[in-house]
């Protein structure tokens, strides 16, 4: 639910539209505001009107993106120069 509601919510944002905004597409805002925080199991009327609200397929609400791990841990080396030789 949480990443669901995590694509939703980056949805939105690319549309430049505010939670507010959802009531024109048959949200109620508390309601939206809920789907946003990935509080809300959604059925498939919901999932058919947030696809017609951002203009997309239904599927494309599922593409999660995978995280990222570009940044070195903290206090973890990476670099081959640190490592011995293997004798």
């Amino acid at each position: 639910m949480r990443l669901v509601g995590k694509r939703v919510r980056d949805l939105r944002l690319a549309k430049g539209l505010r939670q507010e905004d959802m009531c024109r597409f048959g949200f109620e805002y508390k309601y939206y505001q809920r789907i946003d925080c990935g509080q809300k199991n959604l059925p498939l009327k919901t999932l058919n009107k947030l696809s017609k609200a951002f203009l997309i397929p239904a599927s494309k609400l599922f593409e999660i993106e995978q995280p990222s791990f570009t940044k070195p841990l903290r206090g973890i080396s990476l670099s081959t120069s640190a490592v011995a030789p293997y004798n």
